[in-house]
């Protein structure tokens, strides 16, 4: 076997900074994933058998594959080009991500003796159609032309009814027992025995994905505000007493009498796909599964009436918050943070970086609980992290799953341990209590069916972005309006699902 295989990258572009590109690219319509679209901590299904790594070495951890020989083949992964740092690295440049994904790469690559070509195009929001299409274009026309493919949570769903990726279920190799997947997760991207798209250590998009609220250190000592880390971790970090501690720093800094982004608030956001954070951190269903694993529509319309309420209330009727227009973080909302003019502000895991030139210190903390009864937190990932499938015209399925396998694996091994211990919990993150609040947000990652298929499905999950952008309270009167044709839309995806032939 060859001890050194090459890394081919087609189309190449420069490595932008992860945290620039992924899911912290603004809620502008291009990046608009969202768009139409552990029960106690450390127990929920977003990295199960994390337990293991606790009292063993990561690396020590096997991942049962077989001594496999691939022939020297070229084996090709098919990537958008704006999320390709979670998968290419053409050399080692001294970054500590970059440098382990190449480490991945060329371990995999040399295991099993194939060349890994990471192939990138356009296929962020603005060019979802064309992404999809080159993938079905390629399938329909019998090609083999790649052996996995990458596409954005928020639309690459849209190719599963039409026969495009295999039932990864049926293949050998792919354990998702293994704590480089997350089983929870993995069933709930399922459809009965069928299952397309999976995600898991393997994209670390997954991880950057995942919404945080970020808060202002300097504010919290001026106003004399409790620990915030005791509250989360003593089950106290509620919405209420967000809305408490929120209300305490508001000010008119230019003393025009007018609030406005020139002045200091409580809580600063926008109308973008932030929003969908807070249903999922309130535990509010879309979908259910039954007795066969098949979703169901299922929103609790009370819960969903009242929390619509809340956070029209929280947008746009409160002094000590401020709503800008969706796309306005970067250019906007991150200056006035870095200036200590914003006590929390929500957004993806990705942002950590725009943090780091600021003079004073910031924290990071899961999105509050809807009330003390909720008992723990849950970590909304943003749907526009990697799901990766399998085209059904691939010349060896066996080979691609046992490489999707193996590239989950090492990366369990190396990437996340230098993502995550080293570029956040080191690099980004000012404090070890902030690291403690990253394993509570990791350890209780919240997936739901029919939020990460919302838009393939008919949207039936996104009435309350829905609301606050059309600046409205009245859940009940959208819900009736659309409901019927939105659950048809929902219903006839899965009976296509289910008439797949596998």
């Amino acid at each position: 076997m060859s001890t050194a295989k090459r890394i081919l990258v087609l189309f190449s572009a420069a490595l932008f900074a992860f945290a620039a590109v992924s899911c912290g690219g603004g809620d502008s319509g291009n990046n608009n994933a969202d768009n139409n679209p552990a029960d106690a901590q450390n127990q929920n299904g977003g990295v199960p058998g994390e337990e293991i790594a606790e009292t063993t070495n990561r690396r020590d951890i096997p991942d049962n594959l077989p001594d496999t020989d691939l022939g020297g083949r070229d084996f090709n992964l098919l990537c958008h080009e704006m999320l390709t740092v979670e998968f290419v690295a053409e050399t080692q440049s001294g970054d500590t991500v970059n440098d382990a994904l190449y480490e991945r790469n060329m371990a995999v690559a040399d295991r099993f003796n194939i060349n890994l070509n990471m192939i990138q195009i356009p296929g962020d929001w603005a060019n979802r159609d064309s992404y999809m299409r080159t993938i079905r274009n390629s399938v329909q026309s019998g090609g083999s032309d790649y052996d996995l493919v990458a596409g954005v949570t928020s639309f690459i769903p849209n190719l599963v009814p039409q026969g495009i990726f295999m039932n990864i279920n049926t293949l050998p190799h792919v354990d998702f027992s293994r704590p480089w997947w997350g089983e929870d997760w993995i069933k709930e991207l399922s459809v009965g025995d069928k299952l397309y798209l999976v995600t898991g250590d393997v994209a670390l998009s997954m991880w950057d994905c995942m919404f945080v609220f970020y808060f202002s250190k300097q504010l919290a000592q001026d106003n004399d505000l409790p620990n915030f880390y005791e509250l989360v971790k003593n089950n106290l970090w509620t919405y209420d007493k967000f809305l408490e501690l929120s209300k305490a720093v508001s000010r008119d800094i230019n003393g025009d009498g007018i609030f406005n982004a020139d002045d200091m608030f409580g809580f600063v956001t926008t109308t973008g796909t932030v929003v969908n954070a807070f249903p999922g951190a309130f535990n509010m269903e879309i979908t259910v599964k039954d007795e066969s694993n098949i979703p169901h529509p299922a929103l609790d319309t009370g819960k969903w009436t009242d929390v619509a309420e809340k956070l029209h209330e929280l947008h746009y009727n409160m002094p000590s918050s401020i709503t800008l227009a969706d796309g306005s973080d970067r250019n906007i909302i991150i200056p006035m943070f870095q200036e200590d003019r914003a006590l929390f502000f929500p957004q993806t895991l990705s942002f950590a970086g725009d943090m780091r030139v600021m003079e004073t210190d910031f924290g990071i903390l899961p999105f509050p609980m809807y009330n003390e009864a909720q008992g723990k937190y849950h970590a909304v990932v943003r749907n526009a992290a990697s799901l990766i499938g399998i085209p059904t015209t691939v010349s060896d399925p066996e080979a691609s799953a046992l490489i999707l396998e193996a590239l989950a694996a090492e990366s369990y091994k190396t990437v996340i341990p230098a993502y995550y211990d080293i570029s956040l919990k080191v690099k980004q993150a000012r404090d070890d209590e902030s690291g403690e609040m990253l394993d509570i947000i990791r350890g209780n990652l919240w997936m739901n069916f029919g939020y990460s298929y919302s838009l393939s499905t008919g949207s039936i999950g996104n009435y309350i972005r829905e609301l606050i952008e059309a600046k409205s309270p009245n859940f009940m009167s959208a819900y009736e309006r659309s409901f019927d044709n939105r659950a048809a839309t929902f219903n006839t995806f899965i009976e296509d699902v289910l008439n797949l032939e596998s």
